[in-house]
């Protein structure tokens, strides 16, 4: 079963793609013509004629392209490797594949521009091609390819209101990380009658934006959508 971190290099006279592979779903995204499936198409070409193919292949475990005829037998004569599949590959939607992917041994790296609902992969995970031209060699240009994170898990946000649905614990989560940077003002919003569902909560620090001022105004009302920056967590308010 693979763990940890797999470095592989895929190239030919005229392309080189670089890159790490850190878990075990990797997702490309990106528009047309970034090199996505120019780079599965040499790695299926190095599986199927080695060296023959004009490609080299370097990675300490075996790489695989997986395609959607017969994907479930030829899946599962895979193991150890990580297993490359391209767009148009529906099957990487379905419930019967992200079964094998938990049940599995490989690693997988599938470019696609639609959401995979079925399978728990990272947001830190989901990357682009990086194109970049390298020195001129024999009348010819090598173009480098590397990946860089689209998402990061580390986001900056200076809010002055945070309004979060429930009253247990996701407001008490927001109440502790905004208790981080006081002064801070914690009330709840004076909604009216809500005896269906239970009442928005408002947690409001202050990060030097502006004056922290007490919360008396239910903010469905939206008096401070247009005036202060909102950070809403659960529904949106009415």
């Amino acid at each position: 079963m693979l763990k940890g971190s797999y470095e592989v290099t895929v190239k030919n006279r005229r392309l080189q793609y670089k890159f790490k592979i850190y878990r075990n779903i990797t997702i490309l995204r990106g528009d047309s013509a970034t090199g996505k499936t120019t780079l599965i198409d040499m790695i299926q070409a190095y599986q199927r004629s080695g060296a023959d193919s004009g490609v080299q292949l370097s990675c300490s475990v075996q790489c695989a392209v997986l395609t959607e005829g017969n994907w479930q037998l030829n899946l599962s004569e895979i193991h150890g490797s990580i297993v490359f599949i391209d767009e148009g590959n529906p099957f990487v939607a379905s419930e019967d594949f992200a079964a094998e992917v938990r049940k599995g041994d490989n690693y997988f790296v599938i470019a696609t521009r639609n959401p995979l609902y079925n399978l728990p992969y990272s947001i830190t995970e989901i990357y682009g091609i990086k194109n970049s031209s390298g020195n001129r060699y024999q009348g010819t240009k090598r173009l480098y390819s590397s990946f860089y994170p689209l998402y990061s898990d580390t986001v900056t946000i200076r809010p002055q209101l945070v309004i979060v649905e429930d009253s247990n614990s996701g407001f008490e989560f927001f109440q502790h990380i905004c208790g981080r940077f006081p002064p801070m003002v914690c009330t709840p919003c004076s909604c009216g009658p809500a005896r269906s569902s239970p009442p928005l909560q408002a947690v409001r620090p202050c990060w030097g934006i502006g004056a922290v001022r007490p919360l008396g105004t239910c903010v469905r009302s939206q008096r401070y959508v247009s005036s202060e920056s909102l950070y809403i967590f659960g529904r949106k308010p009415r």
